[in-house]
C-alpha cells in the first residue's frame, strides 16, 4: 500500500504537470483523481493501524490496572490472566487487531514453573537481552518450541506494528519495544 502511493505520488504529480503544461486540463484532473484515491486509501490504512494500536493499548492498560489491583490483595502478580476474573474484571478483552486467535489475544508471560495462558518464561533486565529473549519466546510460541529464557511478568500481543511489538515489563513497571 506505502509503496504504491508513494509510486503513483512520484510517477503521477510530473504527468499532472506535463498534461497541465500542455493545456490538458481533463487530464490532468483525472491523474490528480487518481493521486487523491491512493492517498486517501494509504491514509485510511495508517489510521486502521494506528487506532488499532491504541485500542489495544488502552485494553492492556486495563489489564495491568486489574493486575496491580490483585498484587495489592494477594502481594504477587496474577499467574494467568483469567485469575483476574471477575473479581478484577469482568474479561480478558481482545486486542482487537484480528478474529484470528491467537493474534487477538493478549499473551501473559511469567516466570518458569508457572501455568499460564501457554507462556511460561521468564526476563531480564537488560533491554537488549530483553529484545533477543523475547523474540525468541515469540518465535517459540508461534512455532510450538518450549525456549529457555529468563523472563518475568510481560504482557504483551500477538501483532506486530509499525515501529515493533510492544511489551508491558510488571517488574520495572514500564513499556517497551522490540522489533521482530
Amino acid at each position: 500500500m506505502g509503496l504504491t502511493t508513494l509510486g503513483a505520488v512520484l510517477g503521477g504529480v510530473p504527468r499532472v504537470l506535463l498534461a497541465w503544461q500542455r493545456g490538458d486540463i481533463s487530464t490532468a484532473r483525472l491523474r490528480i483523481a487518481r493521486i487523491g484515491i491512493y492517498v486517501a486509501v494509504a491514509l485510511l490504512g495508517i489510521g486502521t493501524v494506528v487506532a488499532q494500536a491504541y485500542l489495544a493499548r488502552s485494553r492492556a492498560n486495563t489489564i495491568i490496572v486489574a493486575a496491580r489491583q490483585y498484587e495489592a490483595q494477594h502481594g504477587r502478580l496474577p499467574d494467568r490472566l483469567d485469575e483476574l476474573v471477575p473479581a478484577f474484571i469482568a474479561s480478558i478483552p481482545s486486542t482487537n487487531y484480528t478474529l484470528i486467535p491467537p493474534m487477538n489475544m493478549f499473551w501473559y508471560l511469567t516466570p518458569p514453573g508457572r501455568a499460564t495462558q501457554g507462556i511460561a518464561h521468564q526476563v531480564t533486565n537488560s533491554p537488549t537481552d530483553d529484545l533477543l529473549q523475547l523474540r525468541q519466546i515469540m518465535k517459540a510460541r508461534l512455532t510450538g518450541k518450549a525456549a529457555s529464557t529468563k523472563f518475568s511478568h510481560v504482557l504483551m500481543w500477538g501483532i506486530f506494528q509499525l515501529g515493533g511489538r510492544p511489551y508491558y515489563d510488571f517488574e520495572n513497571d514500564c513499556w517497551g519495544v522490540f522489533p521482530d
